[in-house]
């Protein structure tokens, strides 16, 4: 089975630097199947066809906790519609910083903390390879405090996602 593994932060990815210097980083990755898909569309696939649906409840707690971190509540969203619109909008609650064919970067900054998410398609020993990258940043103790309470959920997340998007033949 094409289980996702942590791994270093790719040298090759534009959240290299960023990630040796942030308050936290972590980098998960797995073997491709769809060599035919950029960044952009993996990216999509990852977030609408591989989330775990027990996120969607997490989420709705996270929005009920979010004032007491300085964190404004994320909308709601469905992701397989997101998934399904044009090209160049952003999927689900976070931003684009960039794009290109190799690699996404999206995330958001909030008064807690900032964060990158970048998905970097690349090939190391012939493999096609997926990595996800999340970088953090602090800006206060309510960031600290915030991460650490969701640390185990997102290292979950990332690991089933990445999974099940694969499992389903999407990535």
């Amino acid at each position: 089975m094409n289980e996702a593994v942590a791994v270093p932060v790719p040298v090759a990815s534009s959240l290299h630097e960023a990630s040796q210097r942030a308050d936290f980083a972590d980098c998960y990755e797995i073997a491709l199947t769809r060599t035919d898909l950029d960044a952009e569309a993996l990216y999509r696939a990852v977030l609408a066809g591989g989330m775990p649906g027990w996120v969607e409840p997490l989420m709705r707690l996270r929005n009920k906790l979010a004032p007491l971190f300085g964190a404004r509540p994320v909308e709601p969203f469905d992701l397989a519609a997101e998934a399904k619109a044009m090209s160049g909008k952003p999927a689900g609650p976070f931003r684009f910083y960039s794009r290109n064919a190799d690699e996404v970067v999206a995330g958001d900054d909030d008064r807690h903390l900032d964060f990158r998410l970048g998905l970097l398609k690349a090939v190391r020993d012939g493999v096609a390879r997926l990595t996800l990258t999340t970088v953090v940043t602090f800006r206060n103790r309510r960031g600290r405090l915030y991460l650490l309470m969701v640390l185990p959920f997102h290292k979950l997340i990332v690991r089933t996602s990445l999974r099940n998007a694969a499992r389903n033949g999407l990535i």
